[in-house]
């Protein structure tokens, strides 16, 4: 507090107007008067500077002990303003514009001496106190956010502290993205009244994009300041993923919620309506592993989400995803029964769609593609048994091109009409076998032959024949067509006598031969041409897999597909395996191949899940 300043003024009318002397002593001597014990302040204001922030009342309070007031003067800026009797007084900001100014206020007493003169008010004593006015109507200034970011799992925003002394509270808006129309809207508000508190967590966001918004509200006009805005973005793909862990359990596994404070369950919805459902409720078990029903080449889907322990802002989704397995892991997709196995070179070939013709394709012991060849739109391959001799059929050059089995290097390109004159029309297929000894049976549109590829001399030439295949055995010594067996004598091939109006299919080694009729699949004994072993199945595809031993036949049936294993030597099937519905319309199949289940949809299992010997 400002010392105060005081003036004293005595009264000495009575030494100018007395004509006789006293006969005794009426007068006696009294301390001069001080200042001790007199205070003037404004209520509320403690201070040498008054902050206005918009017109105000004020009042005056004193303290002038045994003193008597005998006045008072009030000025701001040098300008007089009413000083009311109950000590009041107001400072109108519409007559001064904002800046500093001087309150000057001086308060006339007696002296409090208690002299005769100060009886009588002869002895007039000034106080006067000064403060510094500052004049400020303008709203408070903006702060800014310093960061937003997760803390002790909740999102956190952290801002500057309003560093005035007009400050009456915080206000922080939340704007909650709406993905479905793609805009922000307001969620809620929260006031803070403690100047100190510069942080809050938001308990009810878990992920996306948010909004905030922070200003400062005056005390004493209820002003707010600009709002100052601060976007945050947390992207959270759960990632959901379905693998096998063996042939019956699949594990699905899913990103940690990166927000625990919010947290309440994670849900597992199984497609399949024969697996129950599952609920986790600890935010780090990401793993969920259960027993499908799911049949082989089958698909399921599956889907998860993450649920809040309290309820989001309006427009928020809780975080959801979704994926589907099929029972099987990836294989390249193939057409139809164009794939197979060489066991000497340890690789697989196949033929493959791919939008604009076909992919002829070399995959690796774990079934990814080494390399591919482009054709134009024919599926038709021959490799022999001993790994050395592959051809492709090539539609470019109306024909067929000999390739190195472990580069693909094109060895030559060979032209149906270098082999006989073209027909006049007649069917496109270009089925093909190819032996250990280099010889080629082809089938197309000009008829049937049997090619030496050493010297691409024509050995034999049959009439073409479109339901009637020509295979090759392994060692090029024997020949089926038109359900006739034809053995090699050392110049050309000869009819045995053999004849079998079924359907001939698959040579099992360079011995036997798999025969196909109805409802029957017959084995054949090409040295003592006798039936060893007849299956008694209706099936609508079938496929002899020399690396497991077994013969499959694939059956389509009302309720599920079924693939039916057997061993030669027995009658009865060793496995009966239910698969998802396939469809030949689609060039579809399930076949085993190197004890390995293949579906053409791109999917395998390893066959001892189904069958052990």
């Amino acid at each position: 507090m400002k010392k105060l300043s005081f003036g004293l003024i005595v009264g000495l009318g009575c030494l100018f107007s007395c004509d006789s002397e006293p006969e005794k002593e009426y007068f006696k001597e009294v301390p001069p008067p001080t200042l001790n014990g007199v205070t003037i302040a404004l209520t509320g204001n403690e201070g040498d500077t008054i902050l206005v922030l918009a017109s105000q009342k004020f009042s005056v309070t004193k303290y002038i002990g045994n003193r008597k007031p005998l006045g008072a003067n009030l000025k701001l800026d040098g300008k007089p303003i009413p000083l009311y009797n109950d000590g009041t007084f107001n400072i109108d900001t519409y007559d001064y514009p904002d800046g500093y100014y001087v309150l000057d206020l001086v308060i006339a007493t007696t002296s409090g001496s208690g002299s005769l003169s100060d009886k009588l008010e002869g002895e007039v004593q000034t106080f006067q106190r000064k403060w510094v006015v500052h004049i400020d109507t303008s709203a408070p200034p903006a702060i800014s956010f310093v960061e937003i970011k997760p803390v002790n799992g909740l999102l956190e925003m952290r801002w500057e502290q309003y560093p005035k002394s007009d400050f009456g509270r915080y206000g922080v808006t939340k704007y909650c993205y709406n993905v479905q129309y793609q805009w922000y809207q307001v969620c809620w508000t929260k006031k803070l009244s403690r100047r100190e508190m510069t942080t809050l967590r938001d308990s009810t966001f878990m992920t996306g994009k948010v909004k905030y918004a922070i200003w400062v509200e005056q005390t004493v006009t209820g002003k707010s300041g600009s709002p100052t805005q601060k976007e945050y973005e947390l992207l959270y793909d759960p990632a959901l993923k379905a693998e096998w862990v063996n042939s019956t359990d699949v594990k699905l596994t899913w990103r940690k919620a990166p927000l625990s404070g919010n947290f309440d369950s994670y849900s597992v919805a199984l497609g399949n309506s024969a697996d129950a459902n599952a609920e986790i409720k600890t935010v780090s078990d990401t793993v969920f592993v259960y027993k499908p029903k799911t049949l082989f080449g089958g698909q399921a889907s599956l889907s998860m989400a993450v649920h809040p322990a309290r309820p989001l802002d309006m427009g928020a989704k809780e975080p959801v995803a979704a994926t589907t397995f099929v029972k099987g892991n990836p294989f390249p997709k193939f057409v139809w029964s164009h794939l197979e196995y060489n066991a000497v070179l340890n690789k697989y070939f196949g033929a493959q769609k791919n939008g604009t013709g076909v992919d002829f394709v070399r995959l690796d012991a774990t079934y990814h593609i080494e390399q591919v060849f482009h054709m134009t739109s024919s599926y038709e391959f021959a490799l022999s048994e001993n790994g050395k001799y592959l051809y492709v059929s090539n539609y470019d050059i109306d024909g067929f091109s000999r390739l190195d089995p472990l580069t693909f290097e094109v060895l030559g390109d060979y032209k149906f009409r270098d082999i006989d004159t073209p027909p006049s029309g007649a069917f496109l297929g270009r089925a093909m076998t190819v032996s250990n000894n280099n010889r080629l049976t082809l089938k197309n549109t000009y008829g049937c032959y049997v090619m030496n590829m050493d010297d691409f001399s024509k050995i034999e030439s049959f009439s073409p024949d479109y339901y009637s295949d020509i295979i090759i055995s392994p060692e090029g010594d024997k020949m089926f067509y038109g359900g006739k067996l034809y053995t090699w004598n050392g110049t050309h091939f000869v009819p045995t006598g053999y004849s079998n109006n079924s359907y001939p299919f698959q040579f099992l080694g360079n011995d036997r031969f798999l025969f196909r009729r109805t409802g029957a699949v017959d084995v054949i004994n090409l040295v003592s041409l006798v039936t060893e072993r007849s299956f008694a199945v209706n099936a609508d595809y079938f496929r002899y897999d020399p690396q497991s031993e077994l013969l499959t036949f694939g059956a389509v049936q009302s309720t599920a597909d079924v693939l039916y294993l057997y061993r030669l030597d027995q009658d009865a099937p060793v496995s009966v395996i239910p698969i998802a519905d396939i469809n030949r319309g689609n060039d579809e199949i399930v076949m085993p191949l190197n004890n390995a289940l293949i579906s053409s949809k791109g999917f395998v299992l390893p066959l001892s899940d189904y069958y052990r010997p």
